[in-house]
């Protein structure tokens, strides 16, 4: 009878994405310590991004109701003690939005979801912290890019995405990297060394880069086994006008729990951790 247990919950199994977090000091690399929040059975939580703002992390994710087809954006509030908050829906467009990648700049905080069904790159500035957002500027138009990640080295900022240059090909493959002089520009100059990264093992922005130890690490996805398989953190050695190189520093794979599938996302702010995670559960 044992066997026939393990076929039917192997036939009940299905796959979830999940978010985790972890607080400590410094950039947490130990999943099994994470904490999950796990969401209803007819949903999924990824792509978490982290803002910390009047005394509490606001954790910004794609929310996706399978019924729906298409998913918007929500905010997880956790307190310095841990304790969080259940979602609250805070951004919904006619299309699909993921990625919620948040970032303050002049006193005010803005989004930059992926609204690559939508053919754009989209900047969202919040007029009610973190409940209200409203269209502020359309960075791009008529292009297929995923993943928008914006970075300021203190001289330019740098906007990182990966981009589907002819229709058919893949969005997973190819990093693409362009400049400009603020956040809100519309004028973007591409990179001359465009894709400065071609793998897809690591060319995918899978979170806000950062600073730790005084050298800057751009999280990316490793979907070389199957979409959203593992993480990367690389180290940035060299950013400018003319030239992009990064190095490899640490991985992290799915193998800390039979029941873990995937991890695709990271973001740290301050002393939290948060990681989304495919698991697979009975649903």
């Amino acid at each position: 009878m044992r066997w026939a247990r393990r076929k039917l919950e192997r036939a009940l199994l299905r796959e979830q994405w999940i978010v985790m977090f972890d607080m400590r000091d410094g950039v947490s690399g130990s999943p099994w310590r994470f904490k999950p929040m796990t969401p209803p059975r007819d949903r999924l939580w990824a792509d978490p991004h982290v803002i910390y703002k009047h005394g509490r992390y606001c954790v910004f994710i794609e929310e996706f109701v399978y019924t729906r087809g298409k998913a918007h954006i929500s905010v997880i509030e956790i307190d310095t003690n841990g304790t969080y908050s259940a979602p609250v829906p805070v951004l919904e467009r006619p299309y699909h939005l993921s990625y919620p990648f948040v970032f303050e700049w002049n006193g005010d905080c803005y989004m930059v979801p992926e609204s690559s069904a939508n053919s754009s790159i989209e900047v969202y500035r919040c007029v009610e912290f973190p409940h209200k957002w409203e269209l502020c500027v359309t960075l791009m138009q008529d292009v297929t890019a995923v993943d928008a990640t914006l970075f300021c080295d203190g001289r330019k900022w740098w906007l990182f995405a990966n981009v589907r240059e002819r229709p058919g090909a893949s969005k997973w493959d190819e990093l693409f990297l362009f400049s400009a002089d603020t956040p809100l520009s519309t004028h973007w100059t591409p990179h001359p060394a465009n894709p400065v990264v071609s793998d897809v093992r690591r060319s995918r922005p899978a979170g806000a880069i950062f600073e730790h130890g005084g050298r800057r690490y751009r999280p990316s996805q490793n979907s070389g086994t199957r979409y959203g398989y593992g993480l990367n953190l690389n180290r940035i050695v060299t950013l400018s006008e003319t030239e992009y190189r990064e190095e490899e520093s640490s991985t992290l794979e799915p193998k800390w729990a039979r029941d873990v599938r995937g991890i695709h996302t990271l973001s740290h702010v301050n002393r939290l951790t948060v990681v989304d995670a495919l698991v697979q559960r009975i649903l």
